[in-house]
């Protein structure tokens, strides 16, 4: 389990507590509500006020964005026994808000979920190890890694390494990642003439891939983020070469268009085709809690920090955009010729819209951490979802290789870290939609 750092102090004050209900409601399709106790140990929701010193904000935001995983892992503390949860576990909701800066000093709203121990996930995800860990100081981040679906067989996963962060690239055929070490590795078919150079890369933080295809022709590029925030690029992304120069950055994301990086004050800037259309002056207002990007064309959304979603779509033009909606965790859009989305909201409730999203065989209860979605003009489509207990999740319809076994659903278990993609595979006058997946393992 994750915990908090030593060298930063517990909060200045408690703005209010919500105490946790073990109620949950649900509106079915007629109208009818229904209302049911699911267990004991709901989480209280406490909002609290830290005063950093301003040489500090860099440590509370990597905690934040890094140790504690955007609010996926639950972490101990010692100031919560002061705040009267005495053998109790807290986990983040949203995103810190920087509330003012000083000279010396910024204060910080942050809101907390608080649990007993006993009541609250066994494990945790990346970069915290899971069960099984001894209490002998902060458990490895790192673990090995597990690759499925499209050419997994082909290139298998590295064992000679363990990793921090990985990801994937279905379109190209690749997989990557930063090693405990923080050097890149990358494994794929032609990996090193797409690629050439990357096994010189290391001190990362971070990587994304910025992949593009058409009918013609496929480019293939790659983002990474240097330990001291500082920006590069290998290959030829899509987005091109116009990111920010200077250091600082802790976070970035890229779609077939536009490359995105969050600064050391949490917000976003944004460069490549679209940009200038959707990123007034390059830069935005949001500080992101998750970004979901519509892979062959570059637009998408952003979850940010008071749970609003923003469209990255112009509703001007296009009428299906989400633009300014409250109460949103998450965000699936899927990849591919058309418009659809998905939100699933904070009160656990789905927002849906038009029939190109991804509702057949979803499963009930899913909670996720991660969404991503995909669809074909040829009616084959898939959502992708790990749940906050670790498990990762596939539903859809049109699917004819799933991957790793058949059926409609595949569950694996207890990932610290994950990521999964989409490809359609011809095979004759047949076109197959496979899901890859890549993960970190935890540790046996």
């Amino acid at each position: 389990m994750a915990a908090w750092p030593s060298n930063l102090p517990g909060p200045q004050r408690t703005i209010s507590v919500r105490p946790g209900s073990n109620l949950t409601r649900q509106t079915w399709q007629s109208g009818r509500a229904e209302v049911r106790r699911f267990g004991a140990g709901a989480p209280d929701q406490v909002t609290v006020q830290f005063r950093l010193f301003n040489e500090d904000c860099a440590a509370f935001q990597y905690f934040c964005d890094r140790t504690a995983n955007h609010g996926v892992n639950w972490f101990s503390a010692p100031w919560l026994a002061a705040m009267g949860y005495p053998s109790h576990r807290a986990r983040i909701l949203g995103y810190p808000k920087r509330k003012g800066r000083g000279v010396r000093y910024s204060d910080y709203s942050v809101t907390l979920l608080i649990q007993d121990a006993a009541s609250a996930p066994e494990d945790t995800f990346w970069p915290s190890a899971g069960p099984g860990t001894g209490s002998g100081g902060e458990p490895s981040p790192a673990g090995l890694v597990e690759c499925t679906g499209h050419l997994s067989a082909a290139y298998p996963a590295p064992t000679d390494v363990q990793f921090v962060l990985v990801d994937c690239e279905a379109l190209t055929g690749i997989w990557g990642g930063i090693t405990d070490g923080g050097a890149l590795r990358l494994w794929g078919v032609s990996v090193d003439s797409k690629y050439p150079g990357w096994a010189a890369i290391g001190g990362l933080i971070d990587i994304a891939f910025n992949c593009y295809c058409t009918y013609s022709s496929v480019t293939y590029g790659l983002y990474y983020l240097t330990s001291s925030g500082v920006i590069g690029h290998l290959g030829t992304p899509r987005a091109g070469t116009g990111y920010p120069t200077s250091a600082g950055y802790t976070k970035i994301w890229a779609s077939g268009r536009v490359g995105l990086a969050q600064n050391a004050d949490g917000l976003i800037e944004a460069w490549g085709g679209s940009a200038g259309s959707y990123f007034p002056s390059g830069v935005d207002i949001y500080r992101p809690v998750q970004v979901a990007f519509f892979e062959q064309t570059g637009l998408g959304g952003i979850v940010d920090e008071n749970n609003v979603a923003h469209s990255l779509i112009p509703s001007a033009t296009r009428p299906d955009s989400f633009d300014n909606v409250a109460g949103v965790e998450r965000v699936l859009v899927p990849t591919g010729p058309n418009w659809g989305y998905s939100l699933y909201n904070t009160d656990g409730t789905w927002t849906d819209k038009n029939s190109y999203v991804m509702t057949t065989g979803r499963p009930a209860g899913l909670v996720p951490v991660f969404l991503e979605g995909h669809y074909s003009s040829t009616s084959k489509y898939v959502g992708l979802a790990q749940h906050q207990d670790g498990q990762f999740l596939w539903w859809g319809a049109g699917i004819s290789t799933p991957p790793p076994t058949s059926g409609t659903k595949t569950f694996l278990t207890g990932y610290k870290q994950f990521r999964a993609t989409t490809k359609f595979v011809s095979s004759g006058s047949t076109q197959l939609l496979t899901v890859s997946t890549i993960g970190i393992l935890p540790p046996t």
